[in-house]
C-alpha cells in the first residue's frame, strides 16, 4: 500500500463511519468535505492541498433528501437540540443554497473520483465494502475488529426534537431537489456493487 487514499464526501453522507472502518486497516488515508469553490481545489489545514492528483479517491453517495435532513439534524445538535429560527424561517433559501452547493460538489467529484460507495451499502454491509476496498487498493483490513454499526434516526436526536425532525423531513420532501437528483443519479450508477 503505497498511495494515500483520500475519502472525499459531502457532509452527512457517512464519512465518519468509513473513517472508523479505515482505522481498522493498514491503509494510508485522509479525508475532507471541503472544496474551494473558486478554484475547484480541495481545501486543507495542511500546507499542501488534500488532493494533488496522486491519491486514490473514494466517495460515499447518499440520497439528497436524506443528506439535507441529516444536515438539519446536525444543526439541531450543534444548537442544543434547537433549530435556529433563521433556518426554520428560511428553509426554502436553505434548500436553494444546499442544491447549488451539492451540485457543484458532485460535478467536481464526478470528474475526479475513482470509487463510489452507496451510503446504504456502507451502513448495511460495512465489512463487505471494506473487503472490496482492501482488494481494490491493496491494503489489509481486519473485519474481526469491526464493531456492529447501528443506524437509527431516533437515536440521533432527543425525544423533544423528534417531532421537529419529523416536521423537517416533511419540509424537505417539499423542496425542489431535481438538480440534486440529476447529479445523484449519475453518481449512483458509478457505485460499486456490494454482494
Amino acid at each position: 500500500m503505497d498511495k494515500e487514499i483520500l475519502i472525499l464526501t459531502y457532509p452527512r453522507t457517512g464519512q465518519h463511519l468509513l473513517r472508523l472502518l479505515f482505522s481498522k486497516s493498514n491503509a494510508k488515508f485522509n479525508w475532507t468535505h471541503n472544496i474551494d469553490n473558486s478554484k475547484f481545489k480541495w481545501k486543507s489545514d495542511l500546507d499542501r492541498p488534500f488532493y494533488d492528483g496522486s491519491q486514490d479517491l473514494i466517495t460515499i453517495v447518499r440520497d439528497p433528501k436524506e443528506t439535507i435532513a441529516s444536515s438539519i439534524v446536525y444543526t439541531i445538535f450543534q444548537n442544543d437540540n434547537n433549530l435556529p429560527e433563521e433556518i426554520v424561517a428560511n428553509l426554502a433559501i436553505f434548500s436553494k443554497s444546499f442544491t447549488n452547493e451539492y451540485v457543484l460538489f458532485w460535478e467536481y467529484v464526478l470528474e475526479h473520483c475513482d470509487v463510489y460507495i452507496s451510503y446504504e451499502d456502507l451502513i448495511s454491509n460495512p465489512d463487505t465494502v471494506m473487503n472490496y476496498l482492501s482488494k481494490a487498493f491493496n491494503f489489509l483490513y481486519d473485519s474481526s475488529k469491526t464493531e456492529t454499526f447501528v443506524y437509527d434516526k431516533k437515536h440521533l436526536i432527543s425525544s423533544k426534537s423528534h417531532a421537529l425532525y419529523n416536521d423537517i423531513v416533511e419540509q424537505v420532501n417539499k423542496f425542489d431537489l431535481s438538480r440534486c437528483y440529476e447529479v445523484y443519479d449519475r453518481c449512483k450508477t458509478k457505485c460499486i456493487v456490494v454482494e
